[in-house]
């Protein structure tokens, strides 16, 4: 019997993660629905039953088909084995519920991050991290890792809808930080990164001319990043 949306998740969930306390990892594959209302796991990971804003929308809206991951808790711990999809027009993470296949929004603010593993790109990384779109406030959202060091590159992969379509339109921002604090939006070309407030600019010129890359297209600019960090920065 199918239940509506996630105001009841189930027993087994709950029971994975009493078990696992204190652990660093959960392997949970709940199938059974929750009929005790109010239990612990009833608000821990999921927020509310999802509802696509831009159906029948024109356009990319997800970043990949639903695929195998897993979700970082705030406290660092896992809780893998997950069908996951994230929607890039609502900066919101999916899951596709196993027992009867109703899509939930996974709470923000409860996991530090999410990785998905089953896609055809390969594994993907995105952390949450506090941002500044241009034009907006600062909002918190789920961004790309593409390289760690002393500079982190990091993408938000988001799309808006078209002003006078029914269509979504891509927004994708780039950003480099230095600390969590600390970042900088950045466009995909030589004159930006070289010229990155304290990166040595010597050294990426020689990085970019030895690797011969060109660092307007990301796969090059994330090779350039992530070859900078290895020397040391």
């Amino acid at each position: 019997m199918r239940m509506p949306g996630f105001k009841i998740l189930s027993v087994l969930f709950l029971t994975c993660l009493v078990m696992n306390a204190g652990a660093q990892q959960y392997d949970c594959n709940c199938t059974e629905p929750d009929n005790t209302s109010g239990s612990k796991a009833d608000n821990l990971l999921v927020f509310r039953e999802y509802q696509n804003p831009v159906h029948n929308y024109r356009g990319t809206q997800f970043f990949n088909a639903w695929s195998q991951g897993y979700v970082i808790l705030n406290n660092g711990e896992k809780v893998n084995n997950m069908m996951l999809r994230y929607d890039m027009f609502t900066d919101e993470l999916l899951w596709l519920r196993p027992n009867d296949f109703v899509t939930g929004i996974v709470k923000k603010t409860v996991i530090k991050g999410f990785v998905i593993t089953g896609d055809e790109a390969g594994e993907s990384y995105f952390i949450k991290r506090s941002i500044r779109p241009p034009g907006m406030d600062t909002i918190r959202s789920f961004l790309q890792v593409l390289a760690e060091g002393d500079l982190d590159f990091l993408v938000y992969r988001n799309v808006v809808k078209a002003v006078s379509e029914s269509k979504t339109v891509d927004n994708t921002i780039y950003y480099i930080f230095t600390d969590d604090r600390n970042f900088t939006s950045i466009r995909l070309n030589r004159r930006s990164l070289v010229k990155f407030p304290g990166i040595d600019r010597e050294r990426m010129k020689n990085i970019i001319k030895s690797g011969k890359l060109n660092v307007k297209n990301e796969l090059n600019f994330t090779q350039a990043v992530y070859l900078y960090n290895q020397a040391g920065g």
